[in-house]
């Protein structure tokens, strides 16, 4: 997993006033905090870390430094984005240490077009990503599942995932991930002669009855 810099300063207010007008300049309020330390409000330009995740994907390493203080390798833990517009609008940084072993979830990636798919046959995703555990540096950007060559009737389970040995995946081995199903068939109603005709005539046989009484 690369390391990417990134480059923030602290901030004194944190009222909502101050963070809309920060937004204004293209920057976002985030917290900084862990590793035994104090929790630090600070403010980054949006577009930094709108580069970093692009490159790096969610669980990337941020080299993070403030001034007048020593670099920090920091995971994004959280963020908000407004909800229409998609824009970042809040970042908590966390800080790790490189030896010891982190919980992420980690997206699932696939490549190619199966060939059941192909042939006429569905894929079916169930899983869009998984939980693992890893050194920090073993931490990849997402899993890679190559379904190229997945017929009809083809189930991938977590045990099929492939990863190095230096990941665990913290799910049931059994749990499906993706499913090449059958197409579905479309059922066609077809229309019996005759019927729908029997209504009428009996509505007719009854306004007839009634005009000879």
């Amino acid at each position: 997993m690369k390391q990417i810099p990134l480059e923030a300063k602290t901030r004194s207010d944190i009222g909502k006033g101050y963070c809309r007008r920060l937004r204004v300049k293209g920057l976002i309020p985030g917290v900084l905090y862990g590793g035994g330390k104090e929790s630090i409000p600070v403010e980054l330009k949006s577009a930094d870390l709108t580069h970093i995740l692009r490159e790096g994907g969610e669980n990337v390493l941020i080299n993070f430094t403030l001034p007048d203080s020593p670099q920090e390798t920091v995971i994004l833990k959280e963020k908000q984005i407004h909800p229409y517009k998609r824009s970042l609008l809040h970042a908590d940084f966390c800080r790790i240490s490189l030896k010891q072993k982190l919980t992420v979830t980690a997206p699932i990636e696939l490549i190619g077009t199966p060939k059941g798919v192909k042939e006429g046959g569905i894929l079916e995703q169930v899983m869009w990503d998984v939980e693992i555990s890893a050194l920090p540096k073993h931490i990849p950007e997402s899993i890679k599942v190559d379904v190229t060559d997945l017929e009809i009737g083809t189930t991938i389970h977590i045990k099929d995932l492939i990863v190095g040995k230096e990941i665990e995946i913290k799910h049931d081995p059994e749990s499906v991930v993706l499913h090449i199903a059958l197409p579905r068939e479309e059922k066609v109603v077809e229309a019996v002669p005759g019927e729908g005709a029997a209504e009428p005539e009996v509505i007719r046989e009854k306004k007839k009855v009634e005009e000879e009484e």
